[in-house]
């Protein structure tokens, strides 16, 4: 390396001193647990309040960014004797080796198949569990029924037909049915991310985006996939990581404008989740009109359009049903129950907490930078997502005129932020990685000013690969203690008190019995496999169906209305389901055909009691 002057070296020196203390400090708190509880002491003193669980989080994500700072830092102290390593012959004989070994055809081969395995790695480091995940306590029973009607034939729920979930338990009912709850859902999960891993690596193998990019826009996403209501792309076994693996296969196509195969998944999407799959079709059609390019092949567009119709056969199905009058049911009410009692935190602002969630500013900004890409960017693909993309905001818009202007909150049951509210934050990721794509591939250099900063920004791009696997290995090491944990979970080494219960349930009952539960129990069709008279999880999507759960419901809560909602109405439900006396559920058992109740060891009941332990009794009814 040649001598520079004494600034430069000073510079150099600061730069190497700096990165190494924040690398230091950062590798501290994140692997130092005592660090962890000094933070959350010093925090507590100063705000003169018990700590809070998410102080840690934030701890952790501040840990993250040192490092990832330190990093930077110390590149840019590196990076002059690595420009000089590089010249090293011995260095230039390998990177010619490199050259002709990504030529080779195996080598191209397996190239994509590698990328789509890197992917996979990535969400099943970020979302595996040994637990269950999200709704999948709901979705395994219900497709587990699909493939085997003869295993709980007497549950009410499980018997309702679910026209939006027929193709999904067509597919994996009989992988949970043959290898049980447990063990399919593992399978199916992999399943499941490595379609999303290949329509992921097809949509940015599209968008011609740089691997390093590609990883960071997952590596971010991941970890925060919602913008406020909820929702998400990968998680556990169910419907929707299909339908949007499908929709991100279908924008490949129509970015290509191979408008069949566009359409073929557009429809697929449909049939696996109907919303999504039509959601995503009317942003298709936004970004269509807003762009000219593809606007102008209308026609071809119609001539192709067929597939949908076909693909979308289950989602076209599920429409149908929910458009067709239902004689003698009262619909208003029975959308109003859905809505405001069963899920208000994916369809209501109003249940969106308005601390520490500044969703109002991060969707405005993610609008301003979709509308500055539509205007400003020079990639016509860039143009199409970041139309689509504002096809997805008026979405969001729709849901909330719908709610402070119409206050119509029967129509909240279509929920309109449910797919806004992965899109956003996942195509704003997108939408900047392309632009920094543009800028490395100097696509947006206008004159010497901008070619200057762009040949800055060029060298801190180099460090982008070592970065991205430094936090990658980051990542990984923090998911240790959640897998070791999950997994620790899953063997029940200190076992809930029902855990017992439900088992001996599974094997000392008559399979047909249907049993009257704390509706607040959402494991018991896991383990104890057999038929619940009502569950607070497992609810109906059509109005007579509705109108009827909630009625179950209320018998649980002592025939009075729920006074909470969402996610708080449970532990009320649990609450006063113990306090049901003998007359209520002896009612309930005339009117319904119960054969056992599941209560309280404390609780004396004239029924016979065929169990009991220190927490639960199981009384016969008849």
């Amino acid at each position: 390396m040649k001598k520079t002057s004494f600034e430069y070296k000073t510079i150099a020196r600061i730069e190497g001193i700096a990165g190494g203390i924040l690398v230091f400090l950062g590798t501290v708190i994140v692997f130092n647990k005592r660090m962890d509880n000094l933070f959350l002491s010093f925090v507590s003193f100063l705000v003169r309040r018990p700590s809070s669980s998410h102080w840690l989080a934030d701890l952790q994500m501040g840990a993250d960014g040192l490092l990832v700072i330190g990093f930077i830092v110390l590149g840019l102290f590196i990076l002059p004797y690595w420009d000089n390593l590089r010249q090293n012959k011995h260095i230039l004989r390998l990177a010619q080796q490199w050259e002709r070994l990504k030529q080779n055809r195996l080598v191209l081969i397996l190239t994509p198949l590698g990328a789509i395995l890197f992917i996979t790695i990535m969400i099943v480091v970020k979302v595996f569990s040994f637990n269950f995940i999200g709704n999948e306590l709901d979705i395994l029973p219900t497709i587990k029924q699909v493939a085997d009607h003869s295993w709980l034939p007497n549950d009410w729920y499980l018997n309702i037909n679910t026209t939006y979930r027929q193709l999904f338990g067509f597919l994996f009912g009989p992988l949970i049915s043959r290898l049980g709850f447990e063990t399919g859902a593992y399978l199916g999960r992999i399943i499941e991310w490595l379609l999303i891993a290949i329509a992921i690596y097809v949509f940015f193998k599209t968008l011609h985006l740089r691997p390093w990019f590609g990883i960071l826009v997952l590596i971010l996403f991941l970890n925060h996939q919602s913008l406020v209501a909820g929702e998400w792309i990968v998680g556990g076994l169910e419907t929707k990581p299909i339908a949007y693996a499908m929709v991100f296969l279908s924008l490949a196509f129509f970015l290509r404008k191979r408008f069949f195969w566009g359409f073929v998944f557009a429809g697929a999407a449909m049939s696996f989740h109907v919303l999504i799959g039509i959601y995503a079709l009317f942003c298709i059609g936004v970004a269509f009109i807003l762009n000219k390019t593809w606007r102008n092949d209308w026609l071809l567009v119609l001539k192709n359009s067929w597939p949908v119709l076909i693909t979308g056969i289950f989602g076209w199905w599920a429409v149908v049903g929910q458009l067709l009058p239902q004689k003698g049911v009262n619909l208003v009410q029975a959308w109003l129950i859905y809505v405001e009692y069963r899920v208000p935190q994916h369809v209501f602002p109003k249940a969106w907490s308005p601390q520490g969630n500044p969703w109002r500013a991060e969707l405005a900004l993610a609008a301003f930078l979709f509308l500055i890409m539509y205007f400003l960017s020079n990639s016509t693909k860039g143009r199409f997502i970041a139309a689509f993309s504002l096809g997805s905001v008026f979405l969001f818009l729709v849901g909330l005129f719908i709610y402070y202007v119409l206050g119509n909150t029967p129509l909240l049951r279509f929920y309109w932020f449910r797919f806004p509210d992965v899109m956003v934050p996942f195509m704003s990721l997108l939408l900047i990685a392309l632009f920094l794509n543009d800028f490395a591939d100097k696509r947006i250099t206008k004159d010497s000013l901008f070619q200057r900063i762009q040949l800055k920004i060029q060298t801190i791009f180099r460090l982008l690969p070592p970065i991205i696997i430094v936090v990658l290995i980051i990542m990984m090491v923090q998911q240790t203690n959640r897998f070791l944990s999950s997994y620790h979970a899953s063997l029940h080494p200190n076992p809930p008190a029902i855990l017992a219960t439900l088992n001996w349930i599974s094997r000392n009952t008559p399979k047909q019995a249907i049993f009257l539960v704390d509706p607040s129990e959402s494991d018991f069709y896991i383990y104890a496999q057999r038929a619940m008279f009502v569950s607070w999880k497992s609810s109906p999507e059509s109005g007579s169906e509705i109108l009827e759960w909630y009625k179950r419901i209320k018998l649980c809560n002592g025939n009075v209305d729920l006074e909470n909602r969402g996610y708080n109405a449970p532990q009320e439900l649990h609450s006063n389901f113990y306090k049901l006396n003998a007359s209520q559920v002896q009612q309930i058992a005339n009117l319904y055909g119960i054969n056992y109740f599941l209560g309280l060891a404390t609780q004396n009941f004239p029924f016979e009691r065929v169990y009991s332990d220190s927490t639960y009794a199981i009384f016969k009814i008849k």
